[in-house]
């Protein structure tokens, strides 16, 4: 019974003195994974249309500054989905989105991280329809080629991130260290039909529409503290 009650002792100890390694410091990483988005509100732009998948292809970065361990950060990804093409037209869409980000690590060591994020942002989607067909110049009355829909919205996301640093080395300036890692959340966005085309003009009766599924990211980047 001592020896179990030392070994939690000791334990209790080493996971403080960790946490207590690094309470002042920095981080961000390049992430790319899939992003989901709904894509079946956008038939109502061109029923014949075939629709497009949800899933997406998600590029960006983070960085954030760590107090102790509360985290105060920023995050920015672009999305890109697949296009389609029929006998008409050819379909695509993508989007982005940039969040401030608030966070505390649950677990904070010198190995790795763990910690649940809540961000508030802005985001935004598009949906194009190019024709295939020639375009006539000098005709009496020429027919667009192509057709552009944007929306644009609030964003709210909420992620578990997780990050494992990779060899700390001493600096000037204190500990720095690679980190690689992964990040799980939902994004989502209130509801709206508020389109624009490309022009700006507003489109009456568009569709509702929200930015609104669940992503996981591969994180690359780094991390230096005190």
């Amino acid at each position: 019974m001592k020896q179990l009650l030392l070994l939690t002792i000791l334990c209790l100890s080493t996971l403080t003195l960790a946490t207590a390694q690094i309470t002042r410091g920095g981080g961000g990483a390049f992430t790319i994974g899939t992003q989901l988005l709904p894509t079946s509100e956008l038939l109502q732009f061109d029923p014949s249309a075939p629709e497009l998948s949800t899933s997406n292809i998600s590029i960006g970065g983070y960085s954030f500054f760590q107090f102790n361990s509360f985290v105060v950060g920023m995050s920015g990804s672009g999305f890109y989905g697949s296009e389609k093409t029929d006998s008409r037209n050819t379909y695509e869409r993508g989007g982005g989105m940039f969040t401030v980000d608030f966070g505390y690590k649950v677990v904070n060591s010198p190995s790795f991280s763990l910690y649940p994020l809540i961000g508030l942002g802005a985001g935004g989607f598009g949906y194009s329809i190019s024709g295939l067909d020639d375009v006539v110049i000098g005709g009496d009355t020429p027919a667009p080629n192509e057709s552009s829909y944007n929306y644009s919205s609030f964003l709210f996301d909420i992620g578990l991130r997780f990050e494992k640093t990779l060899g700390y080395e001493e600096g000037d300036c204190g500990k720095g260290a690679g980190m690689v890692g992964v990040e799980l959340g939902y994004l989502m966005s209130p509801s709206s039909n508020e389109w624009k085309t490309g022009s700006g003009a507003s489109v009456i009766n568009g569709p509702e529409y929200s930015m609104s599924g669940f992503y996981v990211r591969l994180l690359i980047g780094g991390f230096g503290g005190f």
